[in-house]
């Protein structure tokens, strides 16, 4: 049998998706903004570079791979990826501000029992390249001030890696050219690399210059 729709039911229908394709349009409008927002916040604060943590042993991967969320994470046979799940999540990863107070890593971490600094790396990002290489919108965690991508960041948008174990600088080093990445290496003691980046007058982020300041522990120049 045939159920025909009258008019207030099919009026009543009508609007129902109206306001639910407005509702939906306004997530998405917010959402869409979340990350212009966040880059906003970054100018704003003198954010140049965003960090992520990493394993020295994952570097290599990382080079070629980019950092993956670890259900995007596939390693061929018989190698392994070295998790540090604070940063590195299922379905999403987490970045640091370069003026964090976690940003002076080897400090802060010379006081965990039993950890040798030696074994991690830092990789710095640059904003708003990531901005242009990611699709989906980013989250902002005001409560640890991190930022949030719910996606694999390619290798493009690293701008440098700071390391301290020389052999590991010099095979990344090695790998870095064979790619062809335009990315800097340094190699460092108890510091960090923050990164001052010119912008040309044609606003072009993507062959923006840089100059780099090593940091020591205590923050200084």
């Amino acid at each position: 049998m045939e159920i025909k729709e009258n008019k207030i039911d099919r009026y009543r229908r009508k609007r129902k998706k109206t306001l639910a394709d407005a509702f939906m349009n306004n997530i998405f409008a917010i959402n869409k903004s979340e990350k212009t927002k966040i880059l906003h916040l970054l100018k704003k604060h003198n954010v140049e570079s965003l960090l992520f943590y990493t394993d020295l042993r994952n570097l290599e991967f990382i080079i070629q791979n980019g950092i993956n969320t670890l259900n995007n994470l596939t390693l061929p046979e018989e190698k392994y990826y070295f998790v540090w799940s604070f940063h590195q999540h299922e379905e999403s990863i987490d970045l640091e501000f370069d003026n964090s107070s976690r940003a002076y890593f080897w400090k802060w971490t010379n006081d965990i029992q039993g950890f040798d600094p030696k074994t991690m790396a830092v990789i710095g990002i640059n904003p708003e390249r990531l901005a242009e290489l990611t699709q989906k919108d980013w989250l902002f965690d005001f409560a640890q001030s991190l930022v949030n991508i719910p996606e694999n960041i390619y290798p493009e948008t690293f701008d440098w890696l700071l390391v301290q174990d020389l052999k590991m600088y010099q095979i990344i080093k090695k790998r870095i050219n064979e790619l062809k990445l335009n990315i800097d290496v340094y190699l460092g003691n108890d510091g960090i690399v923050k990164i001052e980046r010119k912008q040309p007058e044609d606003h072009n982020t993507l062959n923006s210059t840089t100059n780099k300041t090593i940091w020591n522990q205590e923050g200084e120049q």
